[in-house]
């Protein structure tokens, strides 16, 4: 059975990406969708002019 923490875990995949990408000079946004309760169409909203954009699933 799928493993149900009671306090969720970062994207820590996400934040390592991100820290690298502004090591090296880049600008970062981490929007966890899932702890804001974002919708697909806000997440869009909100990442909207960017480079590039990294999704984790599970």
């Amino acid at each position: 059975p799928a493993r149900r923490d009671r306090y969720p875990q970062p994207p820590m995949g996400l934040a390592l990406l991100a820290a690298v990408l502004e090591r090296d000079g880049h600008a970062v946004d981490i929007i966890d969708a899932n702890a804001l309760g974002l919708s697909t169409d806000e997440v869009v909203r909100r990442a909207g002019g960017a480079d590039a954009v990294g999704i984790t699933a599970m």
